[in-house]
């Protein structure tokens, strides 16, 4: 036989095979030659079986028409005592019996003998044509073996290649593991360096600006605030306008220009008394102010950023956050030196210069509240969980207020002294 266009030699194929797999071929070739025989003596011992029970048969129905033909001779020497009915049943009985044999004899006992005859005949066709069979079932054998062998090498080649690549695999995750790893390591070694230079800078920042403080006399930073507010500042602390969005509170600034709208605004030492008096005389619906005191620590433990003129002037925003975050920001408050009028030195170079505090000031650092007058005072008089002042003077403008309504702060560079005159 032929494979994929090639000669086929069964014999050649079956003795490279494995003695195990031989065995099993000549096992299966004897039990398929057993089988044939099996199913062919099996056929002829049914139809000699069918035969011998239309024998069996037969000698039945000769019995029984022996004993009804005896029944006429009976009745033959015995007239008198015959009767029309029982002569008729017995004549039905014959001709019954008469057709069943004739039916047996002539037809099924003949086609009885063909089957046999015919089942004989294949018997002997398949002994002359059994070496031939086993030969195919050889043949067929040994070339499922072959198949069966090929798959299994090719399976084998398979899980050989499939096993080198998830080796490779392996391998190569592990090279990533462990190059991850190094990043890892690497990024946490970078990591805990930036963590102690940036300890370190903050621990030098804390330094300075305490130093600076220090040095400037500065108590206190101030927010003013319609009073009403004030009962939820006390049990609260101050908030963003951004975190006071959806809350009872009253803005007084409905738009906040400045774009700073995650920060609070405070001033260092002294309202911004022209904001202050703005607002005071735009919103005559709000019935007192009170200006509330916190403590100078909120420069250092908190993130501020330190605006030396309006936060919401031209050019401010241009400069990158960082900028306004530095000693030198801090310092710039209090620079330009040609500016400090007959104002102490805890008081900020620009009445409006503003520190910006983000998002919340808790109410630890709430130091006092100061009121104009006694009335506002006597209004207060229930609080107990912060002290309050009577202090008319952080309701009026600073000592220099004629000077700075000549001079405004820029906020760029290009100008040495960052002062431009109206």
């Amino acid at each position: 036989m032929e494979e994929k266009g090639s000669q086929f030699n069964a014999q050649d194929v079956f003795e490279s095979l494995s003695t195990e797999v031989q065995e099993r071929i000549n096992s299966a070739v004897y039990a398929n030659a057993s089988k044939r025989a099996d199913d062919g003596y099996s056929r002829l011992d049914q139809a000699e079986y069918v035969k011998q029970e239309l024998v069996q048969k037969l000698v039945m129905i000769e019995c029984e028409i022996a004993e009804n033909d005896q029944w006429f001779k009976d009745a033959q020497n015995n007239p008198v005592n015959l009767a029309r009915e029982a002569l008729n049943l017995h004549r039905y009985k014959a001709e019954a019996l008469y057709a069943k044999k004739r039916g047996i004899v002539v037809h099924l006992l003949p086609e009885s003998e063909s089957c046999i005859r015919s089942v004989i005949e294949r018997i002997e066709a398949r002994e002359r044509n059994e070496d031939h069979l086993q030969q195919q079932d050889f043949e067929r054998l040994v070339a499922e073996a072959h198949k069966e062998c090929e798959r299994e090498s090719w399976r084998q080649t398979f899980y050989q290649i499939k096993e080198r690549a998830t080796k490779r695999q392996e391998e190569e995750n592990r090279q990533q593991q462990e190059a991850k790893a190094f990043r890892a390591r690497h990024q946490e070694e970078e990591l805990g360096r930036k963590r102690t230079l940036e300890a370190e800078r903050r621990e030098k920042f804390i330094a300075e600006i305490q130093a600076r403080v220090s040095a400037r006399k500065i108590r206190f930073l101030v927010h003013f605030t319609p009073l009403t507010n004030l009962p939820s500042i006390l049990e609260n602390g101050l908030y963003s306008r951004k975190g006071l969005d959806g809350h009872d509170f009253i803005f007084t600034d409905e738009y906040r220009t400045d774009g700073w709208l995650d920060w609070i605004s405070v001033s260092i030492s002294f309202p911004n008394y022209k904001m202050f008096y703005a607002k005071r005389n735009s919103r005559k619906d709000i019935e007192g102010w009170v200006v509330v005191l916190l403590r100078p620590e909120v420069l250092w433990e908190l993130d501020c950023k330190f605006i030396f003129t309006n936060a919401a002037r031209s050019g401010i925003k241009m400069f990158e956050d960082k900028k306004w975050s530095s000693i030198e920001a801090f310092e710039d408050m209090f620079g330009y030196h040609d500016h400090r009028n007959i104002i102490p030195e805890w008081y900020t170079t620009d009445p409006q210069a503003e520190v910006m505090v983000f998002n919340e000031i808790p109410i630890r650092y709430i130091e006092g509240v100061a009121v104009e007058n006694e009335c506002d005072a006597t209004n207060l008089k229930s609080l107990t969980n912060v002290s309050v002042i009577v202090c008319p003077k952080l309701f009026r403008w600073r000592s220099d207020f004629a000077h700075w309504r000549q001079f405004w702060l820029n906020a760029f560079p290009k100008y040495n002294d960052l002062v431009a005159p109206l």
